[in-house]
């Protein structure tokens, strides 16, 4: 049986490695205020908003765990990709970035070597991030106007039973 509680990417947190105690999840919505003459303003709810997870959790290095795992969480953000956040039993949370990673060394040997590591970690939902390049395609059709154009390219594209390049190239054709 495996001690994995959740995967951010390639990094576990797991109960031998970096065992979170806390998980903080946070949603938010979109209803903006719409001012009236007279009365309360109305509300209107426009979509979903911005969407958090929040681990906190203590590594003990000397009896369990590897502060490593910090350092890999590190270098994940650093890349400024999104990554997939998944639970131990398999759910999909989607896509996620790591927007803060902290970190507390405590309880410290002569040798400066932490004998606890309390740690945070927060993550912002990013499902708009897809393959990169069919995202940056749709920034330019939005930017140029001509969404119709490659949606009807990539349609035609696509039912013509072309590969993944084959069906790009097509969108990019109908700039």
């Amino acid at each position: 049986m495996s001690d994995v509680m959740l995967t951010f990417g390639t990094v576990a947190f797991s109960v031998s490695g970096a065992a979170y105690q806390a998980l903080r999840r946070a949603t938010r919505f979109r209803v903006p205020a719409h001012e009236r003459v007279g009365v309360r303003p109305s509300y209107q709810y426009t979509g979903p908003g911005e969407e958090r997870v929040t681990l906190s959790g203590v590594i003990m290095p000397t009896y369990r765990g590897r502060p490593s795992v910090l350092d890999d969480l590190r270098g994940l953000a650093a890349e400024g990709e999104s990554r997939k956040l998944t639970s131990g039993t398999g759910d999909d949370f989607g896509r996620w970035i790591l927007d803060e990673l902290t970190e507390e060394q405590s309880g410290l040997f002569s040798t400066g070597q932490a004998r606890k590591v309390a740690f945070t970690v927060k993550l912002l939902r990013d499902d708009d991030e897809q393959s990169g390049r069919l995202t940056q395609l749709e920034r330019r059709a939005a930017a140029t106007g001509n969404v119709a154009a490659i949606v009807d390219a990539v349609r035609a594209a696509v039912q013509a039973g072309q590969d993944s390049p084959s069906v790009i190239d097509a969108a990019r054709g109908a700039f």
